[in-house]
């Protein structure tokens, strides 16, 4: 579903686009996800664009904070 909505225009980045445009046209993403960057992962900041705003939705509980962070 995600994929077919998908705007380039938000500016995911190359690779995101690629791969949702991929899905897009019938393609798995399991193999697409699995061929990219040679099996070893983007080594992108995914995670930190994930995890980042937690800190600031959650200031003042920082052990909720902290658990949001770890479930992720």
């Amino acid at each position: 579903a995600f994929a077919r909505r998908h705007d380039p225009a938000r500016g995911y980045g190359r690779g995101t686009d690629w791969l949702l445009e991929q899905i897009r046209d019938g393609g798995d993403w399991r193999d697409l996800s699995a061929g990219m960057f040679k099996g070893h992962g983007s080594w992108g900041n995914g995670a930190a664009m994930r995890v980042a705003p937690l800190g600031a939705w959650y200031a003042g509980d920082a052990e909720q904070a902290t658990h949001q962070a770890e479930i992720s």
